[in-house]
């Protein structure tokens, strides 16, 4: 077993232990099986017509103690351009498993909203999600990443995906006073030389990397603040990148 493969797998024990651990009983193991209702986060991608949906996990939810990227197009013409400096997020219609997103070609549909859909209404918090368009057809072009999600405790595991030219971390961070999870995915630029090679293997696959944060902070990303990140690779390797711009913040609908 190859290295990369060894620290995604005690990742994924690692998650199962301690989500078996906080939860009354043991209850909370991961079973995407189950037919859920499940959000995502949409992100454009920059330069394309695709773009890149993001599960929205929840600890306590046996069906949504995972962490999934896919990257995805619209089926039908007629939505509306996105906005690459908005966030928009996909409000689900019907229930179905999470496995069943895994495959390739895989058509779903959900009502498209500008901002976090679980926010609409009068009495949402901080901003109101707006409707962008109903019933939007969705197609799966590739699974970016599908992997149960890091519980409590290890919030210094972040995701590198996006692009070469647009790379983005994503994260989850436990707040003291807020009873939800808080998710972040900021655009970041490498402040550490990055060989081609590394390049390649970072970004021509398509996949999410996994990497762990070495700074020690457990606060909010912020834009200019400085990041040293092991990416877990077949080598593993020690980088700095620098926070250009919040791409979505499920505790502040504000960008950096």
């Amino acid at each position: 077993m190859t290295a990369w493969k060894r620290a995604i797998a005690l990742v994924g024990w690692l998650a199962l232990t301690l989500a078996a651990a906080a939860a009354p009983g043991g209850v909370a193991r991961p079973d995407d099986h189950r037919a859920c209702r499940h959000g995502f986060w949409l992100l454009p991608k920059a330069g394309s017509s695709h773009f890149y949906l993001y599960h929205k996990p929840d600890l306590n939810m046996s069906c949504h103690l995972y962490q999934v990227i896919l990257e995805c197009a619209f089926v039908r013409p007629g939505v509306p351009a996105l906005d690459e400096g908005k966030v928009y997020s996909i409000e689900p219609t019907q229930s179905r498993p999470l496995s069943s997103f895994r495959e390739v070609g895989d058509l779903s549909s959900g009502n498209l909203w500008e901002g976090n859909y679980e926010r609409k209404g009068p009495g949402a918090l901080l901003k109101h999600a707006v409707p962008v368009q109903p019933d939007v057809q969705i197609r799966v072009v590739q699974v970016t990443h599908y992997a149960v999600m890091h519980p409590a405790g290890q919030e210094s595991a972040a995701l590198l995906s996006g692009t070469e030219e647009h790379p983005i971390l994503v994260r989850r961070l436990d707040i003291t006073g807020h009873s939800t999870p808080h998710h972040q995915a900021c655009e970041v630029r490498f402040l550490t030389p990055v060989s081609p090679s590394l390049r390649r293997s970072l970004f021509s696959s398509g996949q999410a990397h996994q990497a762990l944060e070495l700074s020690g902070r457990r606060q909010p990303w912020t834009a200019g603040q400085r990041l040293k990140l092991r990416l877990l690779l077949p080598h593993p390797q020690d980088v700095e990148v620098e926070i250009r711009r919040q791409k979505f913040d499920s505790i502040s609908p504000s960008y950096c």
